[in-house]
């Protein structure tokens, strides 16, 4: 019985040493992961530096208008309050800044209502996802 009992207190020893190393494996995770994730994103953010050209460019007291955005992660960093219409129809006499995609720009022009509006264009934005928008202000 005697080395069988050698056996067992030689595998409770590398038991131990195992465990010891996986809680120490993890807990270093669980402290690296979010520190090195923080710094990552702070080097490769996308989406603030677009929101904040709008901001630069926009009274934050000043409404915007997003006609047809599709969704826009940097529109919830504008600090401006939106609102989200689906055609140009449907903006407000009142209305001094506006901002639809690229993609619409044709359709808008062609509308009776853009030579009334005359509209200036402001910026020409780029998203991280290949979407670029166009951002216009209406002098009354």
């Amino acid at each position: 019985m005697e080395p069988r009992n050698g056996v067992l207190k030689a595998f409770e020893f590398r038991r131990g040493l195992i465990f010891s190393f996986v809680a120490i494996g993890i807990v270093a995770a669980m402290i690296i992961f979010p520190l090195r994730s923080v710094t990552y994103l702070k080097r490769h953010e996308r989406i603030k530096p677009i929101a904040g050209e709008i901001n630069a460019l926009l009274p934050s007291e000043q409404r915007l208008y997003a006609i047809d955005p599709d969704f826009q992660p940097y529109l919830f960093y504008v600090r401006a309050p939106i609102t989200y219409l689906t055609t140009l129809g449907e903006l407000p006499a009142d209305a001094h800044y506006f901002l639809f995609q690229l993609r619409h720009q044709r359709k808008f022009e062609s509308n009776p209502r853009w030579a009334t509006l005359r509209p200036k264009l402001l910026a020409h934005i780029s998203s991280y996802r290949n979407k670029e928008s166009l951002l216009f202000a209406i002098e009354h």
